[in-house]
């Protein structure tokens, strides 16, 4: 049964954050409408973007309904080192610091991007153990945020001098399990991509790819869910 995060409708749950915003590692989230979530809920992918008052680049976000239990979408958003060649253009994603599912780790990704430069980042991820808590397991929110003066090792270090890195980035991941056994999700990112490219384009263009982001992690946490759970942890550190 779901917690106060859901109210009960026909099929499943309504997942509804509002009460507990301000636990949420992903602060500058954007309040999903319940409507987008209804959308979501019946079967659709939901993407939007959402302006800043005096900032260019505008957050981008997506809602929809993965069709695997939430571990499995845990362990997906949660093993970064098996992005490339299934996750959007990235050409590189590894763990440079932390272990490799852990809360506080680093991360280091390059993306392929057109005509420009490659784009490059250093991001920490971090678990929300306080939200898991406070929902009694319902809500599992992962969050990121750029770091600075990380050292690279010499191979990384190489390919970042190829691209350009990213001026800032953040965001979260945050799904809700639903009584019949899939997760909701909702995903977004804000970043000011550096460089020759402005970031209000480069919103724009990153809006219209989240639908295929979410379609292509669902891809690998349906993987996930034929494979082993030793080495991930829930938000709260227990072993899944």
């Amino acid at each position: 049964m779901l917690s106060v995060l859901v109210a009960s409708v026909a099929f499943a749950g309504k997942p509804d954050l509002s009460e507990h915003r301000d636990l949420r590692l992903g602060s500058g989230a954007p309040l999903i409408s319940e409507t987008a979530r209804d959308r979501a809920l019946a079967g659709e992918t939901v993407t939007g973007l959402e302006r800043v008052d005096g900032v260019d680049a505008a957050k981008v976000w997506g809602a929809t309904v993965w069709n695997t239990d939430v571990e499995s979408a845990w362990m997906a958003v949660n093993d970064n080192n098996g992005y490339v060649g299934r996750v959007g253009a990235l050409t590189a994603s590894r763990v440079i610091s932390g272990s490799d599912h852990a809360s506080g780790r680093m991360l280091f990704q390059m993306m392929d991007v057109p005509v420009v430069q490659d784009r490059w980042w250093v991001v920490q991820h971090r678990h929300n153990a306080a939200l898991f808590d406070a929902t009694d397991g319902e809500a599992w929110e992962i969050a990121w945020k750029g770091v600075s003066d990380v050292p690279l090792s010499p191979s990384d270090r190489s390919l970042a001098e190829k691209g350009t890195r990213v001026t800032w980035t953040e965001g979260a991941w945050l799904f809700v399990p639903l009584d019949d056994g899939r997760t909701y999700v909702e995903y977004y990112a804000w970043s000011d991509p550096g460089g020759s490219i402005p970031a209000g384009m480069a919103s724009r263009f990153a809006g219209g790819a989240v639908s295929g982001l979410l379609d292509d992690v669902e891809a690998f946490a349906q993987e996930k869910s034929k494979l082993s759970q030793d080495g991930y942890v829930r938000p709260d550190r227990t072993a899944l």
